[in-house]
């Protein structure tokens, strides 16, 4: 995180191990590795603040897309996630018990990781989801026009209450990335309209379609609708969040009742995927430290 320390990386003349999607954020501590897997972007950098939280004797390593660095081609298939990413997770702990972590899209890729692990006789010692929608959820009460309206609600109110608990010194800072944040989703929103208004030739292949951004940019969203998640002879902690979107019909597992031997649910509070980012993640560590102790003295090895 420092000119000094990056220079003494250079100078140390250590050849940094190649992952695809193993992203090491906090490399020190006693205690368990904590893996925790990618939403809906592909991307991990996000969880920083969580990793910050938990501490420093807590090892917290991320688990990116392959396809983020542009490494590795893309992976459709939830299934198919979890195993490479189990391969480049025993690299830094080779047998369990394991603790699954994942915000939003990343929870689903924890739950199957748990069930790969569990059929291959490893232990897993925490699955915990942090707002991640499950099967049938969120079903609207309302039409499209609304919906969109409601979330656009959230958001809003999500930044301003953002703005009001930031301290004084980042609000500016803060200010600006959503602008510009905001400036990218407009250009992008003009950009697909555009691309949809254009006739596609007759003969265009699907392998041509698959490549258009539209297609590549929601291809996660596109394998978390296929995964059909199936009973997993473990306990799950799903975090939710209090926010949930306008206009659905409630649901306090949010489609995940019924998956899993044991459900424990704990409300949050933030925005969907933003319960894992300041300001609002140290509501989100309230609730996870407890249970993340507990899951470790429970699994402790006796000798320990």
């Amino acid at each position: 995180p420092t000119v000094a320390g990056l220079t003494a990386a250079i100078r140390s003349g250590e050849a940094a191990k190649e992952y695809a999607s193993l992203v090491p954020i906090q490399t020190h501590g006693t205690k368990p590795p904590l893996f925790c897997f990618h939403g809906g972007g592909g991307h991990v950098y996000y969880y920083r603040d969580l990793a910050r939280r938990l501490g420093s004797d807590q090892p917290f390593y991320g688990l990116q897309g392959r396809h983020a660095d542009g490494k590795l081609p893309r992976q459709t298939r939830v299934e198919d996630m979890a195993e490479f990413y189990l391969s480049e997770m025993r690299t830094v702990q080779p047998e369990g018990p394991y603790y699954l972590s994942g915000a939003s899209f990343g929870g689903k890729v924890a739950f199957e990781m748990a069930q790969q692990l569990t059929r291959r006789g490893e232990e897993v010692a925490l699955v915990a989801m942090f707002d991640t929608w499950g099967p049938g959820y969120p079903s609207y009460k309302v039409g499209p026009t609304l919906q969109a309206a409601g979330w656009l609600y959230r958001r809003i109110e999500h930044h301003i209450g953002s703005v009001v608990m930031l301290e004084a010194g980042v609000r500016r800072a803060y200010l600006r990335e959503k602008a510009a944040k905001l400036k990218t989703e407009v250009e992008d929103l003009v950009n697909l309209k555009w691309s949809r208004l254009r006739k596609r030739p007759s003969n265009a292949t699907s392998e041509a379609a698959a490549e258009t951004p539209e297609v590549d940019e929601g291809f996660i969203a596109i394998a978390s609708k296929a995964y059909e998640p199936v009973y997993y002879p473990g306990k799950v902690i799903l975090f939710r969040s209090l926010q949930q979107p306008l206009g659905v019909h409630e649901s306090a597992s949010l489609g995940w009742e019924g998956l899993s031997r044991e459900l424990e649910i704990h409300e949050v509070i933030g925005l969907h995927a933003a319960v894992v980012a300041e300001p609002r993640v140290r509501f989100l560590v309230d609730k996870l430290a407890p249970c993340l102790a507990a899951a470790q003295a429970a699994h402790a090895s006796p000798g320990k």
